[in-house]
């Protein structure tokens, strides 16, 4: 057994050591662990006490982090009894608290019991979440002593994953949600990705004009008729995605608490009650059923027909928040959120005014539209060159530019990415094969959005065009009938010959030729997993060892995010033996100090980008992974903490071969044009004069064609290019 640190037994009043013990925390930056303890009880015997114990050695930011945590539970307890831990001490782990690098905090021990479902009930049932919720947000939050009045903020900062939150007292709502949660994370993620011009356009602009129209204090709380009475702050969770919510009970403090819903790992402020809900339909698995009972506790907020853009402006926090946490899609999904909220704005009384402003002339009379001259007819040749490698920034323009939700499209890579290689497993294809058509799908994820093929059709399509490439040849029958097979008992499977399976099979066959026009005809592979097991003789790291067997299962799960087509297999095989040795606390120093990457070809900034993308898919996809269940979620959080700070120190940034693309300026000639507008699909052929055919347009108006020569595509743009100039004079007329 571990020992209880000293100033952990005096902040619990726990005198005889020997009575005390303590499991579960082991190394590492925040560890979490269970202390037993035998106390006199009433009757005088002896009776069991349990209690939930973090411990960090972050210095001041842990100090922060479980004040803030501490603060946030007791608060939430303090208005609905039973709903989460209380927290009990938190403090230094040195005798010396000014020099301490180690702090810690103990709460009460919640008891899950390894249910995996919530209550069974209505609103009016105690034990509900909708119940308990709706009781913490219809409980007005304590007042500020010093002014005697309920004002939007919190006592202490707090901490939305690794993100610091001020939380300074506003008399305003509007105030406090665009000072404390959007400009501060907006200046958290600059800080850590590096400057973004149109992020930061359009947050300012949701800060400065659709918080103030949505959330200002003369329209929050008010009918269409002016009546009402605002709003009153209550106290908000923080962080309410389903994974921090559960059933279980409160134990071990002799007043143990009744079954029901609970929540913990909070994140809290007093804030408007809408705002809990934008993370709990960003993440989803709370259900209609579930809204419904709340809303008849917590009936939602007038203007009621604005609740659905104040849902998706809270929920803009937190895709701002992970993107400033993990990078990767969730700036497409901010993006989207605004571009709809900035659109509304614009088609708002007032900003027609404002633009009407900005189509006078400097005179005061209207400024001339000019009237552009036809171009020449497009060229008659589409060109797309083959890219083998895709950079994140044209990953997330591709969902920007197709409209979809980045939520779904993870959700729908991954059924995708687990359908290719259970009917692979079935076929006994190799894993070379299984590589090939997973970057296949993801490329023609990136191209086509599953409201044109459904995500099955395309992981077969790719799984059959994959075969004839790896020549592990399988009809597209095999493929269709492994897949039904898969969902029935062996005493009722089929034979791929069987009629079921004709339509099917003939439109895999269908969808190869888009899946080939997807990858620009570019058959080159890579298989990290070679390259995987070159390193690990290089590095002495022995066959079949615990270090090696992980970081080839840590190769497979890869497949499930987007760095198999953006990196190199030496990239892939680097970070998967330096996760591997993180994980098992079994690190490889020449590995990561990567005295080698030179050789392989790599580099540090690539290296620990395809890390990142790893681990964020464990923290959120955990169960969808082969890895992910053999370690505790925490431990991904625990492995991460180093590398962040590495990353903030060496100034290494999230994404590699990030460009910031500045706006472009309109003279005036394009409508509504200060805000962002979706952009052109990256990745769609492009003609000889810089035109680019739609999103599913290829074939039908002219010729595509593929090369793999970048060089030869520029010198045709540039011999055509002058056919295509367009020449234009702009004047003023005074009327």
């Amino acid at each position: 057994m571990t020992p209880v640190p000293q100033p952990i037994l005096q902040a619990l009043s726990l005198p005889d050591p020997s009575k005390v013990h303590l499991s579960g925390l082991g190394s590492g930056f925040t560890s979490t662990g269970a202390i037993r303890a035998q106390v006199p009880g009433k009757d005088g015997q002896e009776e069991e006490r349990q209690y939930f114990v973090k411990t960090s050695t972050n210095g001041k930011a842990a100090e922060e982090m479980f004040q803030g945590e501490s603060e946030s539970l007791n608060a939430i307890a303090g208005s609905v009894p039973g709903f989460c831990p209380r927290a009990l001490a938190c403090g230094p782990l040195d005798k010396d608290g000014a020099k301490s690098k180690g702090y810690f905090l103990v709460t009460e021990f919640l008891d899950l019991g390894g249910s995996m479902g919530r209550s069974k009930g209505d609103e009016s049932t105690p034990t509900t979440l909708a119940h308990r919720l709706g009781k913490l947000h219809t409980t007005p939050a304590p007042a500020d002593p010093q002014t005697g009045r309920r004002r939007f903020g919190f006592p202490v900062p707090t901490f939305c994953g690794d993100t610091k939150q001020p939380n300074r007292f506003h008399d305003s709502w509007a105030d406090f949600y665009a000072n404390e949660r959007l400009l501060t994370i907006l200046a958290t993620s600059e800080e850590r990705n590096g400057k973004d011009e149109s992020l930061r356009n359009a947050v300012e602009k949701i800060a400065y004009e659709v918080v103030p129209r949505l959330l200002g204090d003369d329209n929050l709380g008010y009918n269409s008729n002016g009546e009402g009475e605002g709003i009153v702050p209550v106290v908000i969770h923080g962080d309410l995605w389903s994974g921090n919510a559960d059933r279980g009970r409160i134990v071990g403090t002799g007043r143990d608490e009744t079954l029901g819903d609970v929540v913990y790992d909070s994140s809290a402020c007093y804030g408007h009650s809408e705002f809990e809900l934008g993370i709990m339909h960003m993440f989803g698995g709370f259900g209609s059923r579930f809204f419904e009972q709340y809303h008849r506790i917590v009936p939602k907020t007038e203007p009621v027909a604005e609740y659905g853009d104040r849902v998706d402006l809270y929920e803009l926090y937190h895709h701002l928040n992970h993107h400033a946490i993990f990078g990767g899609g969730y700036r497409s999904g901010a993006m989207s959120i605004m571009q709809k909220l900035i659109k509304k704005s614009i088609a708002s009384p007032e900003s027609t005014m404002e633009h009407d402003m900005r189509d006078m002339s400097p005179r005061g009379g209207p400024m001339m539209n000019p009237i552009m001259p036809t171009p020449p007819a497009i060229h008659p040749s589409f060109i797309q060159v083959a890219n083998p490698y895709i950079f994140e920034q044209t990953v997330q323009s591709c969902i920007e530019s197709m409209g979809v939700s980045p939520t779904r499209e993870n959700s729908l890579r991954l059924q995708g990415v687990a359908w290719i290689d259970n009917v692979r497993k079935a076929l006994n294809l190799p894993i070379r094969t299984f590589n090939t058509a997973v970057g296949y799908y993801h490329r023609f994820r990136l191209m086509h959005p599953d409201n044109e093929y459904i995500f099955a059709d395309a992981a077969a399509a790719a799984l059959f065009t994959a075969c004839k490439i790896e020549d592990t040849l399988k009809k597209s029958r095999d493929i269709v009938c492994a897949a039904y097979n898969l969902k029935l008992s062996p005493s009722e499977h089929l034979a791929a010959d069987d009629p079921t399976f004709e339509q099917s099979a003939r439109g895999v066959i269908g969808l190869e030729r888009l899946m080939l026009e997807a990858s620009g005809f570019d058959f080159r592979t890579r298989h990290p997993q070679k390259t995987l097991m070159k390193l690990g003789r290089h590095y002495g790291v022995p066959q079949g060892s615990e270090i090696s067997n992980l970081a080839y299962r840590i190769s497979i799960d890869l497949y499930r995010t987007f760095s198999p087509i953006k990196q190199s297999s030496s990239t892939m095989a680097y970070s998967c033996l330096e996760l591997a040795g993180r994980l098992l606390d079994q690190r490889i120093e020449p590995v990561e100090v990567g005295i080698d990457y030179a050789h392989w070809k790599t580099n540090r900034t690539d290296v620990m980008e395809t890390i990142f993308d790893l681990l964020e898919l464990y923290t959120h996809y955990r169960s969808q992974t082969t890895v992910g269940p053999e370690f505790p979620a925490d431990r991904f959080l625990t492995v991460r903490i180093p590398l962040n700070q590495e990353a903030s120190t060496q100034h290494i940034p999230r994404h590699a071969s990030w460009v910031d693309q500045p706006r472009q300026p309109t003279n005036g000639t394009a409508n509504h044009a200060d805000y962002p507008t979706r952009p052109a699909h990256p990745l769609t052929p492009v003609a000889a004069n810089g035109d680019r055919q739609r999103t599913g347009e290829r074939g039908r108006d002219a010729a595509v064609r593929f090369t793999i020569d970048p060089i030869c595509a520029d010198d045709e743009g540039r011999q055509v290019a002058r056919y295509f100039n367009v020449e234009m004079e702009e004047y003023e007329v005074e009327i």
